[in-house]
């Protein structure tokens, strides 16, 4: 699992200077809409990998 989280903050990091470059010369609230819309696929990104995660230990636990 430690590997998929690398992979995503690798996606997430490479994501946000996508973000930046392309958003650069663009309106104060562009930017500000772009920067949310990165956290919220962020924060969707990381809850997959939990919820991932979390079925992965359930489905090989011994309990």
């Amino acid at each position: 699992m430690t590997e998929q989280y690398f992979l995503a903050t690798k996606t997430l990091v490479a994501l946000r200077w996508l973000y930046f470059a392309h958003i650069k010369n663009q309106h104060e609230n562009t930017y500000a809409f772009d920067f949310m819309a990165y956290r919220g696929l962020a924060n969707f990104l990381v809850r997959y990998c939990t919820a991932r995660h979390d079925q992965f230990i359930a489905a090989f636990s011994d309990k």
